[in-house]
């Protein structure tokens, strides 16, 4: 058996049909079971793309054009005519070797011999409408950046690079341009699986390149001139700025700042100063991780009072960072500590926010059970994340933490917080119905800051809702706003539902929540957040 022969074996045992084409992708060998389709009823030179059908033909100019950046690409499904009327189709995968400049080699395989079939896509899918919000989507993006072999380029080996995208003039641009926009983006990516769609109008994508990046900025260009896509986009390489662990959730967190377009992380900026802002983030989650295993974060607790008496129903927990626990006033003089908003906010954008309301609840489980038997515990209620619910670790290890502890079930309630971020609110009822079953009330948080929270309100059976304040705040100013805040009183009270106003700040305002039969109020009209759990003899309370 020849070298050729033996190399044909080989091909022929991971596909079906192999071509040789030339730098015009015009077919110059064709091998394999071509009878009976347009490959193999051709009469002279016949290129590629004309053999295929139409509406594949992005996907291959996108695979095609990947080859001018790194040796291998695909893989990509298309269709070939065949005799009877019918289109066949295959699974492609194309390459080029160094020796062979102006050589294009493809296999095609039958879908039936290739196990990632159902993977393959015809459009890309916004990961905003992933039942995560995409945050899957994102971390697979980032671990192929971040896998051993994704280092910097070295004598021609391919490494990889992250481009971000952004189109112009989308309201000008017909379904068949997006489609054939979205399919060769797609097909130019690393395995054909590498590029995802961030929003309507934003895109990332993974690719290969030998060289310094040159001929992956010219492919993006190319993508733009070939499908009349106007087109924006910085081509990064992140193995330069990436070094340490977690640099899968800085890349995240990078791409979600970048689909929100928020200061910092336009093209622009991403363009001239990634290492350093991806440098930023990595720092920022191991400055994080930090807090959680030292557990440098403290506890404060705000009361929350009964409108008819203005007495303390139960605290709300609230994180404070860089202050020892029990610290206040000029005590906690010193730096300016992190912003409590901001830090967990980041912790909700990378992944980390799980990690951290396990470490609160666990914290104020421990005080609770602390408190001697002399004494009552107050009532307290945690913030959880609506992210964190949709872990099925997270709520595996809670629901556990909550079975081990009933009897704190009338001191503990739950408030979930970044409703906006739940996804699947039957999944997350399912939850809830555990968590009440075992005693403990849960609360909805912020209602109203969304426009998904009457849907939400319809959608789970909570034991209570905490009204935004920005509704209390405008209710007063605005018989508009007084009215959707009576109603929203009103429907809870109907539907056996607790309600909490917050941002309370003045005796006007109470007595407008009073007067429209909310249950309860938070604000600093009540008390500042305060260290510290205040506990009652229990002869006191009888």
């Amino acid at each position: 058996m020849t070298v050729p022969d033996r190399f044909l074996g080989v091909a022929f045992a991971a596909g079906d049909i192999v071509l040789e084409l030339d730098s015009d992708y015009r077919i110059l060998h064709a091998d394999g079971a071509v009878t009976g389709t347009a490959l193999g009823g051709a009469k002279g030179p016949l290129a590629l793309p004309d053999a295929i059908a139409a509406d594949d033909r992005p996907a291959l100019h996108g695979a095609f054009d990947a080859l001018s950046s790194t040796f291998r690409s695909g893989p990509i499904r298309l269709r070939l005519p065949c005799d009877d009327g019918e289109m066949r189709p295959f699974i492609a995968n194309f390459g080029r070797l160094p020796h062979r400049d102006g050589r294009y080699y493809a296999l095609l395989t039958s879908p039936a011999h290739y196990g990632t079939t159902a993977s393959l896509i015809d459009h890309l899918v916004s990961a905003r409408n992933r039942p995560d919000g995409g945050r899957a989507m994102l971390e697979r993006l980032a671990r192929l950046l971040t896998e051993p072999s994704a280092g910097p380029a070295d004598d021609g080996v391919p490494h990889r690079l992250l481009t971000v995208l952004e189109t112009l003039g989308d309201d000008d641009l017909n379904d068949a341009q997006v489609r054939a926009f979205e399919q060769r983006l797609s097909a130019m990516s690393l395995g054909g699986q590498g590029a995802i769609k961030l929003s309507d109008h934003r895109f990332a994508v993974v690719q290969e390149d030998t060289g310094d990046g040159a001929a992956t900025r010219a492919m993006i260009a190319g993508l733009g001139e070939a499908t009349g896509v106007d087109v924006r986009s910085a081509t990064l390489d992140p193995s330069r700025a990436l070094d340490r662990e977690d640099a899968v959730r800085a890349i995240v967190y990078c791409l979600q700042q970048f689909t929100e377009d928020a200061q910092g992380f336009d093209i622009d900026s991403l363009s001239t100063n990634f290492a350093s802002v991806i440098r930023e983030a990595n720092d920022n989650v191991s400055q994080f991780r930090r807090v959680l295993s030292e557990g440098a974060f403290s506890l404060v607790f705000q009361p929350i009072v009964t409108l008819a008496n203005g007495m303390p129903h139960h605290y709300e927990v609230l994180a404070r960072f860089d202050q020892t626990e029990g610290q206040t006033g000029s005590q906690a003089n010193g730096p300016a500590r992190p912003s409590p908003y901001a830090t967990i906010a980041f912790a909700e954008r990378t992944g980390l926010i799980a990690e951290f309301d396990r470490a609160v609840i666990t914290r104020v489980i421990d005080k609770l059970n602390q408190i001697d038997d002399r004494h009552r515990p107050p009532r307290v209620a945690v913030n959880i994340s609506g992210r964190s619910l949709q872990s099925d670790p997270f709520v595996t290890q809670l629901l556990r933490q909550l079975a081990r502890h009933q009897r704190l079930s009338d001191r503990l309630s739950l408030e979930i917080t970044e409703s906006a971020e739940i996804k699947a609110p039957e999944t997350l009822q399912s939850t809830i119905n555990r968590v009440r079953d075992l005693g403990f009330k849960v609360y909805l948080d912020d209602f109203g800051a969304g426009g998904a929270g009457f849907r939400y309100l319809k959608a789970l059976r909570v034991d209570g809702i905490k009204i935004d304040g920005s509704y209390i705040r405008d209710a007063q100013r605005s018989h508009r706003d007084h009215a959707f805040l009576r109603c929203m009183v009103g429907l809870c009270r109907d539907l056996d539902i607790k309600t909490v106003g917050e941002w309370v700040e003045t005796p006007e305002q109470a007595a407008m929540l009073r007067g429209l039969g909310v249950d309860y109020a938070q604000g600093f009209l009540y008390g500042h957040p305060q260290p510290g759990l205040k506990v009652t003899p229990r002869s006191a309370v009888g």
